[in-house]
């Protein structure tokens, strides 16, 4: 894709389009419960990585993320190319999402989670996470809302046990089962 192309539909247009309710139990904007990255702050970048995900689903049933583009320096809005691109082998592409997934990005959780992640790569000296996927890591799973997802993370940053496979890829081994109320959860997925 162009980078004329992927420009016209900046992330912030469609976000504000489907955000949840931003204010925090402390009433401050952008606080634990905001479910998609705030509109009104651009989303630095290095490469797509660092952009907000999006479901993908291939017409043969495999699914998973797309992230929005990275296009000098700030992420941008999917297209939907990049869901083409990764169901092109795939019998073509079922579902591409427009909105992307909401997270608890920002949320003290998902710092301390990341926070342990990126160290236990370096400790271990596996995986090459320098740093932390964001948008993938601390997303809002299916049947989660953000009190789930939050602590679900705050369970695997204090539990999670951290190892290397064979081929030297970072292997993370945690049993949290969430039981947070989702009850007037505005970010329920």
């Amino acid at each position: 894709m162009s980078k004329t192309t992927a420009a016209i539909t900046p992330l912030l247009g469609l976000l504000a389009l489907a955000a949840c309710d931003s204010a925090g139990s402390d009433g401050e904007p952008g606080a634990d419960n905001a479910c998609l990255p705030d509109p009104d702050i651009a989303i630095e970048c290095t490469d797509e990585g660092d952009c907000p995900a999006y479901d993908c689903r291939c017409a043969d049933g495999t699914s998973g993320l797309t992230f929005g583009p990275c296009v000098d320096g700030t992420c941008t809005a999917s297209t939907g190319y990049e869901c083409e691109r990764d169901c092109a082998n795939r019998g073509g592409v079922d579902h591409a999402s427009t909105l992307p997934n909401p997270t608890v990005v920002g949320s003290q959780a998902c710092t301390d989670w990341c926070a342990r992640l990126v160290a236990e790569s370096a400790r271990l000296g596996c995986g090459g996470i320098e740093r932390c996927p964001l948008y993938s890591d601390c997303d809002i799973g299916e049947g989660e809302c953000s009190a789930t997802a939050r602590e679900r993370l705050a369970c695997m940053a204090e539990t999670a046990v951290f190892t290397c496979d064979a081929d030297g890829v970072l292997q993370v081994d945690a049993d949290c089962r969430p039981s947070a109320s989702c009850d007037d959860d505005p970010c329920l997925r």
